[in-house]
């Protein structure tokens, strides 16, 4: 799969030179050369393990008072994990080479064996004492997906930007040896494949996208599917941070998510990520979503969650960042039940972190954390949000 996807990821990356190659730049922009460079990268989550891979960046610098620290970029990875996953990856990002206008463009490739699935729904239970020496995948599905993203942004007025995107994957789920959950809820193998368009609206008064010590950001959508027969969903997410300081080394992250089906039936991939502006999230579990439960542990139709961290700088260098965060996360996902705004069947789990910062972009977020299935050990790769 990933030798299929080098093409396309040659493609990818011509289209995005001849796409910032027409767009008009300001003469400061103009004059700020592109440079390139690489960097190992080091990742750890439940579905993969440790991972090595290598980074490759072509990028403009943008101007110091931008809100983003590169007015374009050519980003890509090449990565394997010790359980034998490989992913590849090619991304263009130009917040700042036209004006008025952001994109962000990605095709991707990723095999993962060990894909971690505890079933579907609001009531799946986990129990640690399951995995034996016969069943030793019993929480495990391998997981096969080719993608292909594209998203445009507008600024209508001000801090407010329209905002579409268009995406296509074909994923491949299929059983491990030995029994499973997956294989008692799905065939033994499962092929999906789904073209998702999205339209948004955002407000973002960010003091910067990178590294956001204040303001806030509130991102509303409707997205509409083929796979299957069609679906629809809606998506709102608000996130909020507020500094304290003279430095403001110290400061509150906020953020609370909501998304809920509309129409038709959701493909199970549709279930693990939720699409958000110029990103997705993978739901609900780990790193990304709530901290106090293993990856993807609860997924569903729809999603109900929320975040709250403290966090401060021990050692702030400039170029160099070192601190810790204490944090809560709540949430639960609807499956047999109808969405509602409330916080009953809300799962919660908190504990503490450290975080990492190298320049602006360069972020290792260490989180220790407790829920209802016990000690959970998570590392980021970027701010959670």
């Amino acid at each position: 799969m990933i030798r299929r996807l080098l093409p396309s990821l040659a493609l990818g990356a011509s289209l995005a030179t001849a796409l910032f190659a027409a767009a008009p730049l300001t003469a400061q922009q103009a004059a700020e050369p592109w440079k390139d460079s690489f960097y190992p990268i080091i990742r750890y989550s439940g579905n993969d393990g440790v991972s090595l891979g290598i980074r490759y960046a072509w990028t403009q610098r943008s101007r110091y008072e931008d809100p983003y620290f590169n007015s374009g970029a050519i980003v890509t990875d090449l990565a394997w994990s010790a359980s034998g996953s490989l992913g590849a990856s090619v991304r263009f990002k130009a917040p700042g080479l036209s004006r008025n206008w952001r994109f962000d463009v990605g095709l991707g490739a990723i095999k993962q064996n060990r894909y971690e699935f505890y079933g579907v729904g609001e009531n799946t239970t986990y129990h640690a004492d399951s995995v034996t020496d016969t069943q030793k995948y019993y929480y495990r599905v391998r997981r096969a997906q080719i993608s292909a993203r594209g998203e445009a942004s507008r600024r209508l007025l001000g801090r407010l930007w329209l905002t579409g995107m268009a995406q296509w994957k074909t994923t491949k789920f299929s059983d491990l040896p030995g029994p499973s959950i997956f294989t008692t809820e799905f065939p033994k193998e499962l092929n999906e494949n789904d073209i998702i368009g999205r339209i948004g609206v955002v407000f973002d008064n960010r003091d910067n996208d990178y590294d956001t010590h204040r303001g806030m950001l509130l991102d509303a959508g409707l997205l509409r599917g083929t796979a299957g027969e069609g679906y629809g969903r809606w998506v709102f997410e608000g996130r909020g941070w507020i500094p304290f300081g003279e430095w403001n080394s110290t400061w509150i992250s906020l953020r609370g998510v909501a998304a809920a089906q509309t129409d038709g039936v959701l493909p199970l991939d549709s279930k693990l990520y939720l699409p958000t502006w110029e990103g997705q999230v993978l739901v609900l579990g780990g790193a990304e979503s709530h901290r106090g439960f293993l990856d993807q542990r609860y997924i569903g139709r729809d999603l109900l969650f929320a975040n709250a961290a403290v966090n401060h700088d021990i050692l702030n260098g400039g170029i160099f960042a070192f601190g810790a965060t204490a944090f809560m996360d709540a949430g639960r996902v609807f499956e047999e039940s109808k969405f509602k705004l409330s916080t009953e069947g809300m799962k919660v789990g908190g504990g503490g972190g450290l975080y990492l910062r190298f320049l602006q972009t360069g972020v290792y977020t260490f989180n220790f954390g407790t829920g209802p299935d016990g000690f959970i050990f998570t590392l980021g790769n970027s701010w959670m949000f």
